[in-house]
């Protein structure tokens, strides 16, 4: 597929998703950095989580309230608009009697998760999707299926819909953040230098960095908040006025010179032990007012190597500057091909919304942004 071709796709296509924000043209000169905390030593969270694909009749059952048939309705009504997508609807709380949806929970000490997760594709085509979950910002074991897997994938036809049922054992208390993060066609390489139309590779890349996930802001506590005041401080550390839509984070190949297109990053050839410099491309709309926090996660053939706390100005979001990443190769790679995947996680720990919003009305949006899933041949430098 010509490089062209797909960036101009890749614009309808965040314009159907974002239809009322209006973007700007990027600035390449800019020359923004962002504030790096690097975590040290990051390791993967002690805890489960579990998840089991059941039939969506037994799953049906659980979504019959108000809110879910209004997003079923509108589902339907934007579907027949033509614009398409994956949408996620859950369900979820201390028991299957007491369910509730929405970006927070709010659990006694000792209570479990549970809950259940529909998956409805109104794509044109049949994809692979792989997942990463992550808990505190951390890789979560998950057991799929009945299987451990570090990365679960599974395919999901078009226009279809799939339920499964989850499971997280009681949390410490205090705050905790849940991420599902689905990634389609994780392990296709995209040819942007072929010459033929692949219709269902250019669907997958129109959907590629969109925030298809599932999460939750999680209290553990004894306590009965009854306004977004009463919850701990860390989860409203950035007054809801200053909070900015970060519409995306993806990382490119360099910065690139005034009127020529990105170097999207597909694949990379890199020497193990090296330190890489590639360049976040952050895109929020003119008006924002606040820099955005972002936890980003590095992870080679889907193991945790690196944790960033960044800061990303917000003139550098409005403005779509190109602001320089490091990321270091781990030593010991093999010679080959290894997979890189890296993960913006905006506002960390932050209450994205609460009641019906006239108290505490955000615009944090998603709690993930996918910023690059691509093959990587690594050489062993020679002595």
């Amino acid at each position: 597929m010509k490089r062209e071709a797909w960036q101009l796709s890749k614009n309808i296509s965040k314009a159907t998703l974002f239809l009322a924000i209006f973007i700007y043209g990027c600035n390449p000169t800019g020359n923004s950095q962002v504030n790096s905390i690097l975590i040290s030593t990051p390791t993967p969270s002690v805890f489960q989580l579990s998840i089991s694909e059941i039939p969506i009749e037994q799953a049906l059952p659980y979504f019959q309230d108000e809110a879910s048939n209004k997003i079923f309705l509108d589902i339907n009504e934007i579907t027949k608009s033509g614009l398409l997508s994956i949408h996620t609807l859950a369900r979820f709380g201390p028991a299957e009697n007491n369910l509730t949806d929405g970006i927070y929970a709010i659990l006694q000490p000792g209570q479990e998760l549970t809950g259940y997760l529909l998956l409805i594709d109104t794509l044109n085509y049949s994809h692979e999707f792989g997942f990463v979950a992550t808990l505190d910002y951390l890789p979560i074991d998950v057991r799929f299926n009945e299987i451990n897997e570090t990365f679960p994938k599974l395919r999901l036809d078009s226009n279809s819909r799939r339920a499964f049922k989850f499971f997280l054992p009681a949390l410490p208390e205090g705050l905790h953040t849940l991420v599902i993060k689905f990634i389609i066609e994780p392990d296709h390489l995209f040819a942007f230098d072929s010459t033929e139309f692949n219709p269902a590779e250019n669907e997958a890349l129109n959907f590629r960095d969109l925030p298809f996930e599932f999460g939750l802001l999680i209290w553990a506590t004894d306590k009965h908040p009854q306004s977004a005041f009463d919850w701990p401080e860390q989860a409203r550390s950035i007054p809801p006025e200053n909070t900015t839509l970060l519409m995306n984070a993806y990382l490119v190949k360099e910065k690139p010179k005034s009127g020529q297109p990105e170097m999207v990053l597909n694949k990379d050839t890199v020497n193990a032990g090296e330190s890489i410099t590639y360049y976040i491309h952050p895109i929020a709309p003119n008006l924002g007012k606040g820099d955005i926090p972002l936890r980003v996660l590095v992870f080679w053939d889907e193991i945790l190597s690196q944790a960033d706390n960044l800061l990303i100005p917000i003139q550098a979001a409005v403005e779509q500057e190109y602001i320089p990443y490091q990321i270091q190769v781990p030593s010991n790679l093999s010679e080959g091909t290894h997979y890189l995947t890296v993960v913006g996680y905006p506002y960390p720990y932050y209450l994205r919304g609460w009641g019906d919003g006239s108290e505490w009305r955000t615009d944090v949006g998603p709690f993930s942004n996918l910023m690059a899933r691509m093959p990587v041949l690594v050489q062993i430098k020679g002595d």
